[in-house]
């Protein structure tokens, strides 16, 4: 089970906050488009419990009063695709090949369909006839099921981007929608656990 909390204004570039159990502790992930050198990232290595209950005070509601058991870990992610990478004798897959947001989950779902490709497809193929020359390995880059993963996937990471932190009427509508989607759906369940727990009337 997890929980996941978003931000409230655009302007603090938050993606999403999600928080689930390890062991003993909890862990949290949160997603924000800023870069390393931003203040902003600085300022919450140095106090992260102070930020996080000013950015989303419900956190304390669910968590109650919790405390920040380690240092903040920051990793910078660029959405990157790898250049000079038709060559011989060499595949690249994955992140390997081509990063993409992580806050999408896709990065899971590209290198599963690269390994599906190249398993089920191009090895068996490759292995055919002598040698791995580089007409060999750029079948594999060119599989239309491999390109439309990787298509797929960086538009969601553009689009995830956008979404968080462009200010025009459409971005604030689609925002608008998704919150309201989100808020019917926490509604609906308790609704429904109401409903499990809810003792029977005579």
């Amino acid at each position: 089970q997890s929980l996941t909390f978003y931000a409230r204004r655009v302007a603090d570039r938050i993606a999403f906050l999600t928080i689930f159990r390890i062991g003993e502790r909890l862990r949290a992930n949160m997603f924000v488009y800023r870069t390393v050198a931003d203040p902003w990232v600085r300022a919450f290595r140095e106090n992260p419990q102070k930020m996080l209950l000013d950015l989303m005070p419900e956190i304390a509601a669910r968590c109650g009063n919790f405390a920040v058991a380690s240092e903040v870990e920051v990793r910078q992610v660029s959405l990157t695709t790898t250049r000079g990478h038709r060559r011989d004798g060499v595949v690249f897959i994955g992140d390997a090949f081509a990063t993409t947001c992580p806050a999408q989950g896709d990065g899971i779902n590209r290198v599963l369909t690269d390994v599906d490709c190249l398993s089920s497809t191009h090895i068996p193929a490759w292995l055919e006839t002598p040698g791995m020359a580089a007409d060999k390995i750029c079948a594999f880059y060119d599989d239309p099921i491999k390109v439309a993963a990787d298509t797929r996937a960086l538009r969601a990471s553009i689009y995830a981007k956008r979404i968080t932190t462009e200010t025009g009427l459409e971005w604030r509508l689609r925002r608008l929608r998704n919150n309201t989607a989100r808020q019917l759906m926490v509604f609906s369940r308790r609704i429904r656990e109401g409903g499990k727990t809810a003792e029977p009337r005579a």
